[in-house]
């Protein structure tokens, strides 16, 4: 695998502008990416799978990457598009924070971001429900394709998902940002990009605490 390290912002934003590797963020090192079912805000994007952001969208796996998964919820996370047009490939973050968490508690002092060659899932079957609008035809279309709908319970909480029926492997394009493997139990990533602690607290100047939760509209 291979490893760089990202010390500053500007080298955060060259690396972002000229990427063309699928992304996951994390809040600490693997040797391998797992499947895994989300807790998303939608039930569509909770699949039973491997999760990877689409190259241009690298800039949110990013901002996964930095906030932590220990003390926010995802959907206390939004997403401000980069000003591309302006030379900007960082983008910004809005975070709901009731809790009032200080920011070393909602920050990570490391983080990780993991790239996959696209090339490497090119010859899966594919299941695109990006361009289905409404939400609850996504989840038709997933259940029409082989996925069942069960309900997670754990202490607290409980949210929607899909799981294959099937064993085939395959590959969900899910929105506008991201991608589902199905049926891999493992990818062992083409790299490793370290976010270093003085990137993040530079990250840490483009956040804006908001109000509330912005609800399925979490990118801007």
């Amino acid at each position: 695998m291979n490893r760089k390290a990202l010390n500053c912002i500007e080298s955060c934003n060259t690396f972002l502008k000229s990427n063309t590797y699928f992304s996951n963020g994390k809040n600490f090192c693997v040797s391998q990416l797992c499947e895994t079912s989300a807790k998303s805000r939608l039930p569509h994007e909770n699949l039973l799978g491997i999760y990877l952001a689409k190259p241009h969208f690298t800039w949110m796996a990013l901002w996964l990457a930095v906030t932590s998964r220990a003390h926010l919820k995802k959907r206390q996370v939004n997403y401000f598009r980069p000003d591309v047009a302006g030379g900007d490939f960082v983008g910004r973050a809005g975070i709901f924070n009731p809790q009032k968490l200080p920011s070393e508690a909602v920050f990570c002092q490391k983080a990780y971001l993991y790239l996959i060659d696209p090339s490497t899932t090119l010859e899966l079957p594919r299941l695109d429900i990006s361009g289905i609008k409404s939400a609850h035809d996504k989840e038709t279309t997933l259940l029409r394709n082989g996925f069942r709908k069960e309900t997670i319970v754990r202490p607290g909480e409980s949210y929607v998902t899909y799981i294959p029926s099937f064993t085939e492997k395959l590959f969900v394009d899910i929105d506008e940002w991201e991608v589902a493997v199905v049926n891999v139990k493992g990818m062992i990533p083409d790299a490793e990009i370290v976010i270093e602690q003085n990137t993040i607290r530079q990250l840490s100047d483009r956040v804006s605490w908001l109000d509330s939760d912005m609800g399925v509209n979490y990118i801007q």
